[in-house]
């Protein structure tokens, strides 16, 4: 498949440099960054002798033809990005997340259905297998109707580029992935949210890292969910740890 790839900061160039170029079934037939020509002095575009620079997009889709492009800019562009390849009927794979605003996301989805053109967002949890398979264990009724769910979630994280300046860096760009898992596991919406945040002392971000939150789901399932991106010990994993009861029994550390 013929591909442009638009948007080459730290996540762009990880696409390029970790996914595309280690796939054969992909050609990069353009590359697409407002600041092109100093991110080609800066780094190594190996295998491209036939692709395209360009420093927009709408001068990439008037020169080529891709089957479909990856955006992988700052969210604050998605939503021009997208509209002009889906009006083109070009698919999307685009980074997360979908929009800046919920807005934003509705038109893109919108545009989508209108011109009748996919788009997909990259890195969503519930399509991992250890979500799978929970799932599947928790529909075959083992541990009975589910009454409450435990999350933990800590790292010590350095965010880079536009992440480090987020007013809820945790919240945006990791808890979004946790709160759509526990939709996904419980088959159930969030009635009620309270939470709150902070940035403790030690922290390295100007927003706030951390997170407690309690919500009240459908069903009357209640979840407990603690977080931190600037912990200085015991880190979990990406997915966190996971504590789901019913009344039949539990499952633990997912």
């Amino acid at each position: 498949m013929k591909v442009i790839h638009v948007g080459l900061g730290d996540f762009g160039y990880s696409w390029f440099h970790d996914v595309l170029q280690k796939d054969e079934r992909i050609e990069i037939i353009g590359l697409v960054d407002q600041n092109i020509k100093e991110i080609r002095e800066q780094k190594d575009f190996p295998g491209l002798a036939d692709a395209v620079f360009f420093e927009s997009i709408p001068e990439a889709l008037e020169t080529l033809r891709p089957d479909f492009i990856i955006n992988a800019t700052p969210p604050k562009v998605h939503k021009t990005i997208d509209m002009l390849a889906l009006k083109a009927g070009i698919p999307v794979l685009s980074e997360k997340p979908i929009a800046e605003s919920l807005p934003d996301a509705a038109d893109i989805l919108s545009a989508s259905r209108q011109y009748a053109t996919p788009l997909m967002i990259a890195e969503n949890y519930r399509y991992m297998e250890i979500a799978r398979r929970a799932k599947h264990l928790l529909e075959s009724g083992a541990i009975g109707p589910i009454h409450s769910v435990t999350v933990d979630f800590f790292r010590s994280h350095h965010m880079t580029n536009y992440l480090k300046d987020l007013k809820h860096p945790l919240l945006l760009d990791v808890s979004i992935h946790h709160f759509d898992v526990l939709r996904y596991l419980t088959s159930a919406e969030v009635k009620e949210v309270f939470a709150t945040s902070w940035n403790p002392s030690w922290s390295w971000y100007k927003g706030l890292p951390c997170l407690n939150a309690s919500l009240e789901m459908e069903s009357e399932i209640k979840v407990s969910y603690r977080g931190s991106l600037c912990s200085p010990v015991n880190s979990t994993g990406w997915f966190g740890n996971w504590r789901i009861e019913g009344s039949l029994g539990g499952y633990g550390a997912l």
